[in-house]
């Protein structure tokens, strides 16, 4: 059995050209061993699939098909024996790496995973390696752009399957509960978002920081989550599950307002929640109001261009129970 992150790694770091489908878990590429199309440099014939945990490779080019052990064996140019010790190796000192930043014991009796694996690839400070200051520029640019406050920590990652990704975790404690890995504005880079690769679990950002007394506000992102400040959360996309808002009810004694994105699939998704919802009635719901609704698709978009000092309070002040909320977006 192989964990994911290696075959990633290995990926990511000797084949050309690598796409990724199957949520990350299935590799197109050049191939490394006939070289693909020698007249077109764009086709990708060569598939890695992970196979949860039984990763196997086929060319559909040269027809070359085996286990990702002999592959590993055949780009590196060593025995299928010395790449056993190699990937044993490899797989054993990336453990140890994460065992040494938590309590062991936390390990196995946490029900909540822990992704600090994914601070071995990246930056948050310029390094002595030459492209750490360019890394650092696009990281405190995407900051500065988005206002967004240094307690919370972003990171630049430079290798593996993330790279060249700004990394936006969430903390619980100084543990990694999950993270998103989004492309550097301006590029092209598919998907928009890639988390990580294990189910998403009902991940709570800012549980430990929420006063009882106050609303916990939803948003679908990090960064909207962010701006909020402390009673911000994220549901992490368009969804809201019944299982997540139980945990937000249970976190405070004033309730909950959703503030889904201001556009299209915003809207939808809304629609969705307040028809289907079994807490729809008991949740509150952030209109845009009318001054900003055609310029901003969301709470970072009226931080930035309008400097709203106190977000959570702007939220507050325009949001509505359901049947208010119901009727004005029906009008």
């Amino acid at each position: 059995m192989f964990d994911l992150q290696i075959v990633s790694d290995f990926a990511y770091q000797y084949l050309q050209k690598v796409t990724t489908q199957k949520n990350g878990t299935h590799f197109y590429t050049r191939c490394p061993l006939c070289g693909d199309s020698k007249k077109n440099s764009r086709k990708k014939r060569f598939h890695l699939d992970w196979h949860n945990g039984n990763p196997g490779y086929h060319c559909f080019n040269c027809d070359e098909a085996g286990p990702f052990l002999k592959l590993y064996a055949i780009v590196k140019g060593i025995s299928e024996s010395q790449a056993k010790s190699e990937l044993f190796k490899y797989d054993s000192d990336r453990i140890k790496k994460s065992l040494t930043r938590k309590n062991i014991a936390q390990i196995f009796t946490s029900e909540t995973k822990s992704y600090n694996y994914i601070l071995e690839n990246c930056l948050d400070e310029p390094t002595a390696s030459v492209l750490s200051d360019y890394w650092m520029g696009i990281l405190n640019s995407f900051r500065e752009d988005r206002q967004i406050p240094k307690e919370y920590k972003l990171y630049f990652c430079f290798t593996g399957r993330y790279k060249n990704r700004i990394i936006v975790p969430v903390y619980k404690g100084n543990d990694i509960i999950y993270f998103q890995g989004r492309r550097i504005p301006g590029t092209l880079m598919q998907p928009k978002y890639l988390n990580p690769l294990t189910e998403k679990q009902i991940i709570i950002h800012n549980e430990e920081n929420f006063v009882r007394d106050k609303y916990i506000v939803v948003t679908e992102g990090l960064i909207d989550a962010f701006m909020v400040g402390a009673q911000g959360t994220s549901c992490l996309g368009k969804e809201i599950s019944s299982d997540f808002l139980k945990v937000l009810f249970g976190l405070t004694d004033k309730g909950v307002i959703i503030a889904l994105d201001n556009d299209d699939s915003g809207e939808k998704s809304l629609d969705v929640f307040m028809e289907k919802n079994e807490y729809n009635k008991r949740c509150r719901y952030f209109l845009m109001p009318k001054k900003y609704k055609y310029r901003c698709k969301d709470a970072n978009d009226v931080k930035t261009k309008y400097n709203v000092e106190n977000l959570y309070e702007f939220i507050d002040n325009n949001s509505y129970s359901f049947i208010k909320a119901y009727l004005k977006r029906k009008m």
